[in-house]
């Protein structure tokens, strides 16, 4: 169970991290929504560009939706270890 804890908390720093690099631009807001009891993590944009509505989803993590290639992908990050 403390893996499983580790490995929520370095997603939840790995999508924080990319959304702060990623809030250059004052009209598209990047935001994280973290729900960790049911494992639901995502990483949206949402603003305006040229007078368009823009919502994206950047990345989307759901519990066991490639739950092995993210742990995999997390845990070969020294910045993790």
């Amino acid at each position: 169970m403390a893996d499983l804890d580790k490995y929520r908390k370095c997603i939840r720093q790995l999508i924080t991290e990319y959304a702060q690099r990623a809030s250059s631009n004052n009209e598209i807001e990047a935001q994280t929504i973290f729900d960790v009891e049911q494992d639901h993590y995502q990483l949206i944009y949402i603003g305006w560009q040229n007078r368009h509505r823009v919502f994206r989803i950047k990345f989307m993590y759901k519990k066991f939706q490639m739950r092995e290639q993210i742990i995999k992908s997390i845990s070969a990050t020294s910045a993790f270890s």
